[in-house]
């Protein structure tokens, strides 16, 4: 039986060795960074939604995109503040401050 055989080069496979070696390194890399930025995420969803303060995400047009649940102490249901503007659940002497801290 005849065989056609490559030639056969040590640096190719060295090579070749090197970057399955890195490739696997980068791949456990990103699941570990993966993984610690799924566990500080739950580490600070559990603290907004526990803490009685009211923390609350604008859009650059000053509507609510997240309220915490602490927003049912005001009789508000968060999911149904996201969307609305700021405005919807200020007093109106209350709009000056917010201009204030638009500014800062």
């Amino acid at each position: 039986m005849d065989f056609i055989t490559k030639p056969f080069h040590q640096e190719g496979v060295v090579a070749g060795d090197l970057s399955q070696l890195l490739l696997k390194k980068f791949l456990i890399d990103k699941n570990l960074l993966s993984t610690k930025i799924l566990e500080k995420e739950r580490l600070y969803r559990t603290i907004v939604n526990k803490v009685p303060e009211l923390i609350f995400q604008l859009d650059e047009s000053y509507k609510i995109i997240f309220a915490c649940p602490a927003f049912r102490q005001l009789g508000n249901d968060p999911d149904e503040l996201v969307g609305k503007p700021i405005e919807s659940i200020l007093d109106p002497i209350d709009e000056e401050s917010l201009d204030k801290v638009a500014i800062n």
